[in-house]
């Protein structure tokens, strides 16, 4: 499963990411993983599944494509 689109986080969201990134490495990246699986561990996701096509923008052939499947109309 990817997480891709939007996502509504409860309060206190905040103050999880600073304690997730308080324990990483210098240098490492923080992203939504750790966050999403302490969530899950929860029991508080809600997702629903689209059937929208996915054009992954930030690679070139993603970003090719999208322009091709919507051309610029003036």
């Amino acid at each position: 499963m990817t997480p891709i689109g939007r996502m509504a986080f409860p309060c206190g969201i905040l103050e999880e990411f600073e304690e997730v990134g308080r324990s990483l490495p210098a240098g490492v990246e923080l992203d939504d993983i750790p966050i999403l699986q302490r969530l899950a561990r929860r029991d508080v996701l809600a997702g629903v599944i689209s059937r929208a096509k996915f054009f992954d923008v930030g690679v070139p052939e993603g970003y090719r494509d999208a322009v091709c499947a919507f051309p610029l109309r003036v």
